[in-house]
Formats: C-alpha cells, sequence, structure tokens
C-alpha cells in the first residue's frame, strides 16, 4: 500500500492530464492506475485534487443537514410519498438514519435511486439497469459495490454513506460525468455536502438548498 501510494503522489500531474484530456474508458484506468480504486488511496486523491478530506468534509456537512432534510422528506407529497415513508420507518440510530435520507434523496429529485438493492451481490446483473449504480446486497445493507461503466470497481465497503461519498468521489476524480438518471442527487452531493463549484446550481437543487438554509 505504501508503495502504490507513493507511486501516486510521483504521477499524480501526469495522470490528471491523461484523466482530463484523454479521457480513457474505466476500464483502461481500472488497468492503469488501480491505485484509485482503493479507499485510502482515492480518499489520497481527492484530498490532493481539492484539498479537502473527503469522509470529513461529507459526514459533517451531512450531519448539519441531516434533521432539516429529514423534517423536509416526511413533509414530501406526490407519488413519491410512500416509498419515502417506507424508508423513514427505521432511524433507531445515527447510521441508519444517514442511510434513510440518502437513499431518498433521488424520490425528493424524482429521480431514479443511485442504488440498486440485491438479495445476493454474486447473483446480480451488471446489465444496462446497474451500469452506474450502487448495488447493495444483504440485510443490512453492509456488503456494497460500484459498479461504473458496467465495471464492479470497488467492492466491500460496508455503509451506504461510505460508499456514496466514495462513488461520488470517483466520479470527481476520474473526471466523469454523472448518470442523468440521477444527476441531481450528485449535484446536490458535490456542490451542497461537499461545496465543491457551488456557485450555479439547477433550480431543483438550489430549491433544497433555499430550504436547508431556513
Amino acid at each position: 500500500m505504501t508503495t502504490i501510494h507513493s507511486r501516486m503522489i510521483l504521477t499524480y500531474t501526469y495522470r490528471r492530464k491523461e484523466l482530463v484530456i484523454s479521457a480513457p474508458p474505466v476500464k483502461d484506468i481500472l488497468e492503469r492506475w488501480p491505485g484509485l480504486f482503493l479507499e485510502s488511496d482515492l480518499s489520497a486523491e481527492f484530498s490532493r485534487l481539492a484539498n479537502l478530506h473527503l469522509e470529513t468534509t461529507f459526514v459533517s456537512s451531512f450531519d448539519k443537514y441531516l434533521e432539516k432534510l429529514l423534517e423536509l422528506l416526511k413533509q414530501r407529497k406526490g407519488a413519491s410519498r410512500p416509498k419515502i415513508q417506507s424508508e423513514l420507518e427505521i432511524l433507531e440510530d445515527i447510521n441508519l438514519k444517514r442511510t434513510a435520507v440518502l437513499r431518498c434523496l433521488p424520490l425528493y429529485f424524482n429521480e431514479h435511486p443511485f442504488y440498486k438493492d440485491c438479495q445476493d451481490m454474486s447473483g446480480a446483473t451488471v446489465d444496462g439497469s446497474v451500469s452506474q449504480k450502487i448495488l447493495i446486497s444483504g440485510e443490512d445493507r453492509k456488503s456494497i459495490s460500484i459498479i461504473i461503466d458496467g465495471n464492479v470497481v470497488m467492492e466491500d465497503i460496508d455503509n451506504v454513506p461510505r460508499s456514496l461519498a466514495m462513488y461520488f468521489c470517483l466520479h470527481y476524480c476520474l473526471h466523469l460525468e454523472y448518470a442523468k438518471t440521477h444527476g441531481r442527487t450528485m449535484e446536490f452531493i458535490q456542490k451542497v455536502l461537499i461545496n465543491l463549484d457551488g456557485k450555479k446550481l439547477s433550480p431543483k437543487v438550489q430549491n433544497l438548498k433555499t430550504k436547508l438554509m431556513v
């Protein structure tokens, strides 16, 4: 791990040029830069790029808005209301509360989920429906993988908040576009929670941010 980390530091400038200018496919990045798909080295890459600690920034910002987000979700009406209510049924501790609220964010924006629940990760089919998602298996939701462009790029993540932070970080560090199916959700993560490039927001994200500020 130390060798990989040292090489990642030494090759940072070259790697950024390659990712931004050449925009190689994810499968090629997996082969050329495997360190970008390890949690510790991906977080270090984000720190070099954004001068922020990923998980600390994400969790502290999210927790600041958590109760207000929960309140807004409970007030949500329309077709998404039953699903939101179902997700918010179990809020016994902070981790369950974080997970429930994050899973509800796409519903708030009337988007498709960034995640796919499956009974058995080994039986999950990586097809068009899961080409760019977080796969969650197990009753306790502690067996999580990340799929990008149909490639399993990270596995064995043990909670939903961390997996979403890694999912965002992969897109940001690899210079990838967010899937249109949950683009507003990811915009909210990046521009409001992480506070990166947050001067210009889409109307839906700006509307939620305004409500959070009240």
